[in-house]
């Protein structure tokens, strides 16, 4: 729906996730992506994602490229405090 796109929903999304996912105390967080999705890296990038390799995942066609996500923020998500609906802060 583009008239929901670029309010920060996603970005908000998956901070949400992560502090969830911190809780399990992970060694490793590898998010994927394709390629030519710049709308996901870029909310992927926006909580401290590095990009750490480039390649075709097995399960996935062998032409489509994905992007290897790791880290995410993790170590700076103590706690995440809901703001209103559809904000958080860190």
């Amino acid at each position: 729906m583009p008239w929901k796109q670029r309010n920060g929903h996603a970005t908000n999304a998956l901070r949400l996730l992560l502090a969830l996912a911190a809780k399990e105390d992970p060694d490793r967080l590898v998010i994927l992506c394709n390629e030519d999705n710049e709308a996901s890296r870029r909310v992927i990038e926006r909580n401290d994602g590095e990009l750490f390799m480039r390649g075709p995942l097995p399960s996935d066609r062998p032409d489509q490229i994905k992007l290897y996500i790791s880290g995410c923020g993790l170590a700076r998500l103590c706690s995440v405090r809901p703001l209103s609906p559809g904000r958080a802060e860190c």
